[in-house]
């Protein structure tokens, strides 16, 4: 395995390969993306464009394996504000199209937050289901009455729509928190 050390503004970023890079040259002619030049022809962007690459000696500190093989790790964070699910779809997206792009990579999910919430969502929508459905019954059983069976079949869901409008008015966003509360 060989490392090389890129330096960038400052801030010093490891690369490793095992047994691809022979020289700092190779490392330093990676692309790392394409954009297009004045005439419109998508040109590489190489490492060596925008950083300077020097073999050094280092201790690995950190591994990352996948399925029991080296991999590289990403962690993608949502910025404040933005909705986890969209981003989590977006970046889905994004790691298809790039699957397509190189052939012969593989990328895999190891965690992903949004479907933490989807299952949250989900289970608001099955406990509403589930609650209104033993409210109604209960109701009529005891009661034997159809007004206020009625009343109580429309006003939980009513009272939940309601809930999520004055959300959003206020500029809020469901989390786990307000998925627990509704």
């Amino acid at each position: 395995t060989n490392a090389g050390t890129v330096e960038e503004s400052g801030r010093v970023y490891l690369v490793r390969g095992l047994s691809r890079f022979r020289k700092p040259e190779d490392v330093a002619a990676v692309v790392v993306r394409f954009q297009q030049d004045a005439e419109g022809r998508n040109v590489a962007v190489r490492i060596a464009d925008i950083a300077e690459v020097k073999l050094t000696a280092r201790e690995i500190t950190h591994l990352v394996r996948v399925d029991g093989r080296e991999g590289v790790g990403l962690a993608i964070y949502k910025e404040a504000g933005a909705n986890t699910v969209s981003v989590s779809r977006r970046v889905r997206e994004a790691l298809q199209s790039m699957q397509t792009d190189l052939p012969g990579i593989d990328v895999s999910v190891v965690a992903d937050e949004a479907a933490l919430i989807e299952n949250a969502i989900d289970d608001v929508q099955t406990g509403a289901l589930i609650g209104i459905a033993l409210a109604v019954l209960v109701l009529a059983l005891f009661l034997r009455a159809a007004a206020p069976t009625v009343i109580v079949a429309t006003a939980v869901p009513v009272s939940l729509l309601t809930t999520l409008f004055l959300m959003h008015l206020g500029g809020q966003s469901l989390n786990v928190m307000t998925l627990g509360g509704l």
